[in-house]
């Protein structure tokens, strides 16, 4: 398998990568309240972002396309499943999750081929929570435009209007 480009970086970004605020899984507690949804965690890269579902009391399945990252992830033994896989071409049957997370991600995939393979494991009815730490005010116009193009690909794809409110 092709190395990804987060790979060669896998070691500095598992040490140096911050994981997320409690404030955002109070929130996801009240938008995902049942514990046993099947989520599966895209982007995962060293599992930082799984393993907080996990203590959140969530059973997440993490998948990225760094067999390096995937490594790390695998090494700490902490009963979470990952997987190797561009978010693309998934190895995950249809409708087979309740709940899709993308940790500071999903701009790495946010394409139409990426965003329809998502749709295609996720359940009927079922939760897309794309999460970036950069959704808040900025003058650089560069993020502004970030920002406005993944809330119409979430539209767009997705056939709801997206929750820009909550930011972390």
């Amino acid at each position: 398998m092709q190395r990804s480009n987060f790979d060669v970086l896998s070691k500095d970004y598992d040490a140096a990568r911050r994981g997320y605020p409690a404030e955002l899984f109070k929130y996801l507690k009240e938008i995902v309240p049942d514990k046993k949804s099947r989520i599966i965690d895209v982007g995962c890269g060293t599992g930082i972002s799984t393993r907080q579902l996990k203590r959140n009391g969530y059973k997440a399945i993490g998948s990225d396309k760094g067999a390096e990252m995937i490594q790390i992830a695998k090494k700490r033994n902490d009963g979470i499943s990952y997987v190797v896989a561009p978010a693309s071409k998934l190895p995950f049957r249809k409708g087979q999750f309740d709940v899709i997370t993308a940790f500071t991600a999903f701009h790495w995939f946010d394409d139409a081929k990426s965003v329809n393979e998502l749709k295609r494991v996720l359940k009927k009815g079922g939760i897309f929570i794309a999460v970036q730490k950069t959704l808040t005010k900025s003058k650089d116009p560069r993020v502004e435009k970030l920002q406005r193009g993944q809330k119409v690909v979430m539209d767009r794809y997705f056939g709801t209007k997206s929750d820009a409110a909550k930011k972390s």
